[in-house]
């Protein structure tokens, strides 16, 4: 593929079997070597949850796989996302009682878009697949790429969306690292920014929207963060195969002395 592009014809399966390096296998390497060896050795592996969010952004985004509901001993195939009844009645539930679906027919933009770029600094090709990238600036003058996501927390404050975000899950550096890649994709020199639209899976299945400026403190040191260790990426894989560099990292790992433990300040006994 080009080094620098935005790209609408670009599949599912085309997108992850190029070699680019993309925000989630940069996070886990972020959270340590055995991490990113157990992500490159589970890749293309499936799971449940990982297919009702496949689905959710086919209903939401009106891109994707017909979502279909899978009867008993009903075969499948590649065609279609199939969820169990159980589930498809919640994505039918979700879309209808959620507002996200309503919330992107009022904007004007593209889902599913493919940005690749050359990264000087490392050499890395790297990739991003954006949700939403809108037709033109928001009202604000802002480009704002926008990121669909399902969460199995209650959304019932703004403390919420910034723990979603700013916690285990680091949705931050994915919002660096999406907007750096757009900026390489395409030379935007005007103002950046990202949103999160965010629905929760629980009842009332409500949707809050979260937004990210790029000269915001905190992207300016998450973004550091993610050019750091794209650095340490590339020094660490060097010209090793994908599969060498991932027996490497499942090396064992030692043992980690944590001496005389104190109980946290929220304990009580």
């Amino acid at each position: 593929m080009a080094e620098n592009v935005l790209d609408v014809t670009i599949t599912d399966e085309q997108y992850f079997a190029d070699p680019a390096i993309d925000q989630s296998l940069l996070k886990q390497w972020l959270h340590g070597p055995a991490s990113l060896g157990l992500y490159l050795r589970n890749q293309g592996t499936e799971t449940p949850a990982m297919r009702m969010g496949t689905a959710m952004h086919t209903l939401t985004l009106g891109k994707g796989l017909p979502v279909v509901e899978k009867q008993a001993r009903q075969k499948t195939d590649e065609q279609h996302t199939w969820l169990t009844p159980a589930d498809y009645s919640k994505a039918m539930t979700m879309t209808q009682l959620g507002g996200a679906k309503e919330y992107f027919q009022t904007l004007e933009g593209t889902p599913e878009v493919t940005m690749m770029c050359h990264h000087s600094a490392t050499g890395l090709r790297l990739k991003a697949k954006a949700d939403w990238l809108p037709s033109t600036v928001d009202e604000d003058g802002v480009y704002r790429i926008r990121d669909y996501k399902t969460t199995v927390k209650p959304l019932d404050s703004v403390d919420a969306a910034s723990k979603i975000i700013y916690g285990d899950l680091r949705y931050d550096i994915q919002a660096a690292f999406y907007m750096m890649v757009y900026r390489l994709a395409t030379g935007w020199d005007g103002p950046l920014g990202f949103e999160f639209v965010i629905q929760s899976k629980m009842e009332p299945y409500n949707t809050v929207r979260a937004q990210i400026m790029e000269e915001s403190d905190a992207n300016q040191a998450t973004l550091m963060k993610v050019q750091e260790g794209l650095v340490s990426l590339k020094r660490a894989w060097g010209d090793k195969s994908r599969v060498e560099f991932m027996n490497t990292l499942l090396a064992p790992q030692p043992v980690v002395d944590c001496g005389v433990v104190e109980p946290p300040a929220w304990w009580q006994a």
